[in-house]
Parts: C-alpha cells; sequence; structure tokens
C-alpha cells in the first residue's frame, strides 16, 4: 500500500473548481466528455469533534482518501492503496482515525466490490495499516493484519471506545451461504474477539446501539426478495424472530435509548413501505410517516443517530415530513430545505456534538453540491460540486409523467425535455436495469442528459415491478419479464405519441442490462413502433441466466430466476427476445463487455448471428476487460459518440433544434 504519492500531491486543487473543465456557452453543445465522466467526490464525512472532513477521491483505477481541515478546507494528508485498490466506505471510528473497506472492479459491476478487506488511515498521514482480510500476514510490525479467509466489513464505530470497532465477519468455507459473525476488533493490536454469531445463514446486517450493543440482526430470505428480523436477548444470550401484525419486512432504521422507541421502515397495511415506530412492546408500532401512492424514499437522522428526523417520499418530484418536529436539529434542517427550493436537501455527515453537518443539495439539472453548516454561527459555506464542470443551468427538465397502461395499472416516470427546440421531437424510450426493485427517479441522469442535450426527448418509464410504488406494484412483475413489463413500456411510447411529445416513427429504444433486454423485446413485439434499438449487455436467450449468468450459480439466485421469471426453459424461451427476432425490423446497435458475468458476452453473439442470418443491419460495439457495463473512461466516452452516430443516422431531428 502507498501514501502520499503524485495522485493527491495537488488533492487541494482537486477539490477547487480549478481542474474543472471548460463550461461550454449556453448556446453550444456540452462536451461528451461531460457526461462520460464520473464524479469527482464520494463519502464526505466529519470527525467526530468536526475538525476534520474526509472525502474518497475516485482516479483511474483507484480511489484514495483527502483529509481537509474544516475551518480552512486546505490539505492535512492523502493517502491510497495499491494499484486497482479502491477505498470504500470510509467511517470515522475517532478523531484521528478511519477504518475503511477496500474495492476491486470487477467484470460484472460498474462500481468497485468490497471484498471484505479493512484498511485504517491516520487523519495526519503517514500511518496507513492493513488491519483485516486475505492478505492479513504473520510477519513484524504493529499491526500486521488479521488474517481472515472470508467477508469482514466495518459495522459500527464504538463511540466510547476509540480502541475497538464492531466487525461482520463471515469466512469462505462456510459455503454458498454465510454465516455471519459480529466481532470486536481492536484497530491498534489486531485482535478479534466474537461478540455474536447471526441466528440464520446468508446475507445480513447485525444493529447495534451507541453503546455497541447488539440489538437486531436483519436478514435476507432465500430468494433475495424478503426480510427476515431477528431481536437478540442479551440475558439469556438467544435470538428472537421478530414478526408484527400490521407491517412486514421490517428494516431497522434507529434505536432511541431514551424513549425506548425502536423506529422501522416497514411495508403497512397500504402496502407501501412506511416509517414506524415501536410503542411499549416490540410487536406494537405506530406510523409516523407514510404516503398514500409510493413508498418511503429515504431518511435522514439527528446528530446522535438514534431518530429519523426527516422522511423523504419520491412523489414525481420530491416531498419531505418533518417527523421530529420537537427536535431544533428537524426544524433547522426544514429551514435549510426551504432555502433550496426546487432542490432535495439531505444530510450527509454531523459531528458528534451536533454542531457541524453537512448537507447535500441535488435536482434534476443539478448532480450534487456539498455545504457546511456551522449551527453556532448559523451559517452555510459551500464546499464542493460534484461534477464541477456541470452548470445545471445547461441541464434539461426532467418532468414527472403518468398514464394508463392498457389493463388500467398506472404507471409513471419521467420525461427528460430537449433544452432546444419546440415538441415534437425524436424520442429514445430508456428503460432502466433491475429490473425488480429499481427505479427511474427525478435527479439528474447522465444518460438522460447527455441524450436530451443532442436534442432528442427522454421517455424512462417504471414499468410494474419496479421499486418505489408499493408492494402489490412491485409483485405484478412476477413473470412478466416480456409481457406486463413490455406492454408498460409500449404504452409509455404510445402515450407519448398521443400527448405531442413525439413523432411516431422517429422514436428509438435504449437500454442496459435488463434495459437493453427489454429495448430488444419491445422492438421484437412491436416492430413498426420503433426506428432503431441499442441493446447494451442485454440478455437475450433467458436461459442463459440459468446456465451461464452468474446469478444462476448459487440456489438462491435459481430461486430467484424461478419465482420472479421462469421455472423451465419453455417460460424462458417464451420470455426470450431470440425466440421473436424473425419480426424485427429495426436496426440494432450491440453494445457489450466480453467479460460479462451478469450477462455473458455469449449472448451478444448470438444475437449478431440472428442478425445476420435475416440481414438485419446491426452496428457491433464490443470492448475486451469490460464487464457489465463499461468501466474505463475512454470507453464511455466512445460509447456516447458512437450512440449519438448511430442515432442520427435513424431519427429526424425536430424543427430548431
Amino acid at each position: 500500500m502507498r501514501q502520499h504519492t503524485p495522485l493527491f500531491a495537488a488533492a487541494t486543487l482537486l477539490l477547487s473548481h480549478s481542474l474543472a473543465m471548460p463550461v461550454a456557452a449556453r448556446d453550444e453543445q456540452v462536451p461528451t466528455e461531460s457526461f462520460s465522466r464520473y464524479q469527482e467526490f464520494h463519502s464526505v464525512r466529519l470527525s467526530p469533534s468536526g475538525k476534520y472532513i474526509a472525502v474518497s477521491v475516485p482516479r483511474g483505477d483507484t480511489t484514495g482518501l483527502v483529509i481537509l481541515d474544516t475551518e480552512t478546507l486546505q490539505l492535512v494528508s492523502a493517502g491510497q492503496l495499491d494499484e486497482d485498490m479502491h477505498v470504500l466506505r470510509p467511517t470515522w471510528v475517532s478523531d484521528n482515525t478511519l477504518v475503511s473497506g477496500v474495492g476491486y472492479q470487477e467484470y460484472w459491476s460498474q462500481a468497485p466490490i468490497n471484498r471484505g478487506e479493512l484498511v485504517s488511515f491516520s487523519a495526519q498521514g503517514g500511518d496507513l495499516r492493513y488491519l483485516m482480510g486475505f492478505k492479513g500476514r504473520h510477519d513484524s510490525g504493529k499491526v500486521p493484519g488479521t488474517i481472515f479467509n472470508g467477508w469482514s466489513f466495518l459495522d459500527n464505530r464504538l463511540e466510547f471506545d476509540a480502541d475497538n470497532v464492531l466487525v461482520s465477519s463471515c469466512a469462505w468455507t462456510s459455503g454458498e451461504l454465510c454465516h455471519w459473525s459480529l466481532y470486536r476488533l481492536n484497530i491498534d493490536s489486531g485482535r478479534r474477539q466474537r461478540v455474536i454469531r447471526a441466528p440464520q445463514l446468508g446475507t445480513g446486517d447485525f444493529v447495534t446501539d451507541r453503546g455497541g450493543d447488539v440489538r437486531y440482526f436483519v436478514g435476507e430470505t432465500d430468494n433475495l426478495v424478503g426480510i427476515n428480523l431477528y431481536e437478540f436477548d442479551a440475558e439469556n444470550r438467544t435470538w428472537g424472530k421478530v414478526e408484527f401484525d400490521s407491517i412486514g419486512n421490517a428494516v431497522p432504521v434507529s434505536y432511541d435509548p431514551d424513549n425506548d422507541h425502536l423506529y422501522l421502515s416497514a411495508i403497512g397495511a397500504s402496502g407501501m413501505r412506511c416509517l414506524y415506530r415501536t410503542v411499549s412492546t416490540l410487536d406494537s408500532v405506530e406510523e409516523i410517516a407514510c404516503h398514500d401512492t409510493v413508498d418511503l424514499h429515504s431518511f435522514d437522522l439527528n446528530s446522535e443517530g438514534t431518530r429519523p428526523i426527516r422522511a423523504y417520499f419520491q412523489n414525481g418530484l420530491f416531498e419531505s415530513v418533518n417527523v421530529a418536529p420537537d427536535l431544533e436539529e428537524a426544524r433547522l434542517l426544514e429551514a435549510i430545505s426551504n432555502r433550496f427550493e426546487g432542490n432535495l436537501v439531505q444530510i450527509a455527515s454531523w459531528s458528534d456534538d451536533g454542531n457541524l453537518f453537512v448537507f447535500h443539495v441535488s435536482s434534476d439539472r443539478n448532480p450534487g453540491e456539498y455545504y457546511l453548516f456551522d449551527r453556532a454561527a448559523k451559517r452555510a459555506r459551500y464546499l464542493f460540486a460534484t461534477r464541477s464542470w456541470i452548470d445545471p443551468k445547461q441541464m434539461a427538465e426532467r418532468r414527472p409523467i403518468h398514464y394508463e397502461a392498457r389493463d388500467g395499472t398506472l404507471i409513471r416516470g419521467y420525461l427528460t425535455v430537449p433544452p432546444q427546440g419546440d415538441a415534437p421531437w425524436p424520442m429514445v424510450v430508456l428503460p432502466h436495469g433491475g429490473p425488480f426493485g429499481i427505479q427511474d427517479g427525478w435527479r439528474w441522469d447522465p444518460d438522460a442528459q447527455f441524450l436530451a442535450g443532442r436534442g432528442y426527448a427522454v421517455l424512462q418509464v417504471n414499468f410494474r415491478g419496479s421499486g418505489g410504488y408499493g408492494a402489490d406494484f412491485h409483485d405484478a412483475g412476477i413473470h412478466q419479464w416480456g409481457t406486463g413489463m413490455i406492454n408498460d413500456i409500449t404504452d409509455g411510447t404510445r402515450w407519448a405519441i398521443e400527448s405531442g411529445v413525439a413523432h411516431a416513427n422517429n422514436i428509438c429504444v435504449f437500454g442496459v442490462s435488463f434495459g437493453g433486454y427489454s429495448s430488444m423485446m419491445s422492438a421484437v413485439r412491436e416492430p413498426e413502433l420503433y426506428q432503431c434499438v441499442v441493446a447494451y449487455a442485454g440478455v437475450y436467450d433467458l436461459r442463459t441466466l440459468n446456465r451461464k449468468s452468474d446469478t444462476g450459480q448459487f440456489s438462491r439466485g435459481r430461486n430467484f430466476i424461478d419465482d420472479y421469471i421462469g421455472d423451465s426453459n419453455e417460460d424462458l424461451l417464451e420470455h426470450s427476445p431470440i425466440t421473436y427476432i424473425d419480426k424485427l425490423k429495426a436496426p440494432v446497435m450491440i453494445v457489450h463487455g466480453i467479460n460479462d458475468e451478469r450477462t455473458p458476452y455469449k449472448d451478444a453473439k448470438t444475437l449478431r448471428s440472428a442478425l445476420k442470418q435475416r440481414d438485419i443491419p446491426y452496428e457491433w460495439f464490443v470492448r475486451d476487460r469490460e464487464g457489465h457495463g463499461f468501466r474505463k473512461p475512454e470507453n464511455r466516452l466512445e460509447f456516447y459518440d458512437a450512440l449519438d452516430d448511430f442515432l442520427s443516422k435513424h431519427l429526424t431531428p425536430a424543427e430548431g433544434s
């Protein structure tokens, strides 16, 4: 591991606008690179006293850590791990020490994946240590690192014990389903001591209070879509499964020891996920915040982390509710939100005493900015933007839309409107990936903004099965991959034509992952509706999911496929675009990473062969050493330019654009 490398020699400059890309004039086209570049900063965190700000900074094949003085914003220290290693979710465990996970770029994911290692950093620099993981060693040194061949994740800092942290771990030798344990890890000696073992096999999270006492465990069900909640009896050291009469899939949010309340996010009688708290006994709850038509999106906690103070619901635009009007912190956040009208304002980090906090501001046009608020001075201070080269004034508006599908189901989504020209526009239909539990939202979207800046209206549909609209809407997508979901996309496209947003015969469909699949499925089911197709990292013969995909290599992945897509080869073929390829009329752009493990490259070649046999025009954009979505900036840039060229060949520009 390295530290103080040239990458961070100018870390202070990296936090200023001095290295930002030139911003185009208002009437000029925003450069492609503005959309293909990744954001500059992640995980902005205040130290416990508020003296320092930690910022993780991705650069190329690594992500490092920058420590700033809160008062002056001058660089205190900077460090990074070895090449191809990424700092993930750095957490202050004392005012001088941070503990972080370590990420590696996997081919099946665009974001680095945590392999279960832990490292620590000193705020002053010069003391970067490997704490725990498969690279631990027995050689000399103060903390050579605990050897642990398995997954280890930081569970919680111990507010009253700066020498230790709580770590969730699971040995790789435990088989397909881990049996997790919670350990107390000494960050000075590297020694660890088991606290408790999880009550079930499989992925889950321990829930502890501020003092580090174990309270709950939240585990996944066998098909990956449900939630099991257990309460820990400290006196008898036993677990008991918690089941509520009025709510389901309950996830603890926080525990308030002063009032003995457990706050929960759970699905209520309406089918919507809402915010609750327990009353007197654990099996009795009262509703704190709920919406009639959308799920709880997110929430902010008070400085102690014990109470939710604001709840957010994405009902087209964001709506928020003050859920702790008795707390001054909640009233202050409400006042700040009102000052940033038209934006979403959320807390990023608190100091322990609650005097300082960092908040994040974003919108459909603003990719994100960070501010520091000093409660004693009653002053907000701008820190930096996540994409300083983006001028929100040049970005396109994202309008919430809704329509009725053919069976009467209400479908919602977003229309990104080109900043130039008038309707009707050429249109790109952009279905999201997932598909279950994923949703397109209102905030800044690089794909939609890139396309809108090139003169295309962009329609994003939250078809049945998408997240955010309640349990019934989610479940309505079961076994509907090639039918109901595609109908919802088709009905949205026709709504746009009938509404005057788009011209018939001037529409392309483009998506990634499930979006790539659904783009092809839409085009073969509705061959007259689309003039071109961009199929990116899609699966086109669903049998591949069971046979070749990483999803099908494990029993819970196969359970998901059986329960949610189809439980036989006949079912999978019925929902596969390749089955109906003879109906296709539109030219296709095939985009894939050769090393994709989620939707294997084999399917891209299968689709290409089918198009060749039928003399259907296609373009081939494939990159080696890329997986499920392109990660390398140069490949992302080339793809956007190729996408622009492909669309311009098949869609007619709107008048005035």
